[in-house]
């Protein structure tokens, strides 16, 4: 259930914010929610989640200073992904 939140901020910082989301495509209140998402329920959500298994397995190698999965055909990977995402 979304709720109206009402904050006191300084307006730089404010419109440096709206230049940012818009950059990234998202809206300053999405931008927000997900960040406090992060700090108040670190454990419980992961920003990998819509990720397919292979490009999280390269996103999690670089985080923890490990290598990728050397096995794993990351263009075929890609191309299955793209295969089944588009279905052509």
């Amino acid at each position: 259930m979304d709720t109206k939140l009402t904050l006191k901020l300084d307006k730089e910082i404010i419109d440096l914010a709206k230049e940012y989301v818009k950059e990234q495509g998202t809206s300053l209140s999405k931008f927000i929610e997900d960040y406090l998402r992060r700090r108040v329920q670190p454990k419980s959500y992961d920003i990998y989640e819509e990720l397919s298994p292979e490009v999280k397995e390269i996103a999690l190698s670089f985080k923890g200073g490990k290598k990728a999965d050397e096995n794993i055909d990351y263009k075929k990977s890609k191309a299955e992904y793209l295969l089944k995402k588009y279905g052509k």
